[in-house]
């Protein structure tokens, strides 16, 4: 099952772990604060889930999780506070330390859970379309005994390349379209999103040498 906040044409499916807490609650937020509780449904594998029909991009939610709260044993359910989802992929605001975020009462020791909402002042998750239109785009089909993996430093991969565009320390040169490239061995196809052509590199990767000495070994053999 895939975590976090997942759309589709109709709506949106929430699913979150969590192993030790009692119950789980999803939490909408409109604009204005006021907030929706909806009971969660636990699954195997500690997995809790919520189908929300008509939720689609840009809801803002959270969670707050029912359960012990017994710090010496490392539990501090608190839902009176509300939680981000560890599986978001956008949030919104900042936590303005009010005195509501901390999970026990001040003035006491952390046996005594506070009991204040920390909604008004703590992030929210938000559900975003990460879908993505490839297009005519299709899979290289390159087989594995034919494919390399480069794991690249972006700076020093592009820094002192004369033929990169501005913004050499950033990733944007290894997604520069580069239509005039013709194929070498120090080209690669780019299939980022913002190109399917080809991409210069700015060296040869050390590990395609290293396969071509252990070829050259093996046939001397």
């Amino acid at each position: 099952m895939k975590l976090g906040a997942t759309t589709d044409q109709r709506g949106t499916h929430f699913a979150v772990f969590c192993e030790s807490g009692e119950a789980v609650e999803l939490c909408l937020l409109d604009s204005a604060g006021q907030e929706q509780r909806l009971a969660m449904s636990k699954l195997t594998e500690h997995i809790w889930n919520r189908y929300v029909p008509g939720v689609g991009a840009g809801q803002r939610y959270g969670y707050r999780v029912h359960g012990l709260y017994r710090p010496a044993s490392g539990h501090r359910f608190n839902p009176a506070k509300l939680l981000l989802d560890p599986y978001a992929k956008a949030i919104e605001g900042v936590v303005d330390w009010d005195e509501s975020v901390n999970g026990q009462r001040i003035g006491a020791d952390d046996t005594v859970p506070g009991g204040r909402d920390s909604a008004p002042h703590v992030p929210r998750s938000v559900v975003i379309d990460d879908t993505f239109d490839w297009g005519d785009d299709r899979h290289p089909e390159v087989r594995w005994s034919d494919t390399v993996l480069y794991d690249a430093h972006v700076r020093g991969l592009t820094k002192q390349h004369p033929d990169l565009p501005p913004h050499r320390d950033s990733r944007a040169p290894l997604v520069q379209c580069g239509a005039d490239l013709p194929p070498t061995p120090h080209t690669s196809p780019c299939k980022a999103r913002c190109c399917g052509r080809r991409t210069r590199l700015s060296s040869p990767p050390r590990i395609s040498r290293s396969l071509r000495q252990a070829d050259q070994i093996s046939s001397s053999s």
